[in-house]
């Protein structure tokens, strides 16, 4: 059984209770790139907290601009 609460824009919680989880460890505290898991007896929250921003792209962002830019060194890539 998952139970999914959003808090916010980014923020959530996760509740996941399954018999493969096991009875151990009684509580185990992990963090990995502001996220926070905590494993308890067949039970795994994950709490994801606000720090954590989706990274924004324009739609272009890949495409030239049509400006020329001048190398300093002198050697052409393109």
């Amino acid at each position: 059984m998952i139970i999914y609460v959003r808090l916010g824009r980014v923020r959530a919680i996760t509740v996941e209770c399954n018999k493969e989880f096991g009875g151990l460890p009684l509580y185990k505290r992990k963090s990995y790139h502001c996220e926070t898991i905590v494993d308890m007896p067949y039970t795994q929250i994950i709490f994801t907290s606000g720090k954590w921003t989706p990274t924004r792209r324009a739609a272009n962002d890949k495409q030239k601009t049509g400006k020329i830019t001048i190398d300093p060194t002198g050697t052409d890539l393109d």
